[in-house]
């Protein structure tokens, strides 16, 4: 039988730092924190940081994650529409979130 132990918000975010794994913004933690909470999951620290990673804003999307649109080879009036546009097609492959900081918390896949 599984031992479960629950932890706040306070100490989810702390296990990362102590871990020396601080890769989140508060807002990504509050968002990790709810949405693994409703999942009931484990906490791992090392999993989650293997699972979810977080982007300060859509150009530092677009550095990694830019060549699906380039592969596609559509063209775009501006940045922020290509962002949009790389947005929407991640949405296809994986969960990814606009969190209200103006970062993305995007799930490998």
């Amino acid at each position: 039988m599984p031992l479960h132990t629950t932890i706040d918000r306070y100490s989810f975010e702390q296990g990362f730092k102590e871990m020396g794994r601080d890769y989140y913004s508060t807002a990504g933690y509050d968002y990790l924190y709810e949405t693994l909470d409703e999942l009931d999951a484990e906490f791992d620290v090392v999993g989650i940081c293997c699972d979810f990673t977080e982007y300060d804003d859509g150009e530092a999307l677009l550095f990694d994650y830019g060549y699906i649109l380039d592969e596609q080879g559509k063209t775009f009036a501006d940045k922020e529409d290509k962002i949009e546009a790389l947005v929407e097609e991640l949405e296809d492959h994986t969960s990814i979130v606009h969190l209200e900081n103006g970062g993305y918390i995007l799930q490998a896949f």
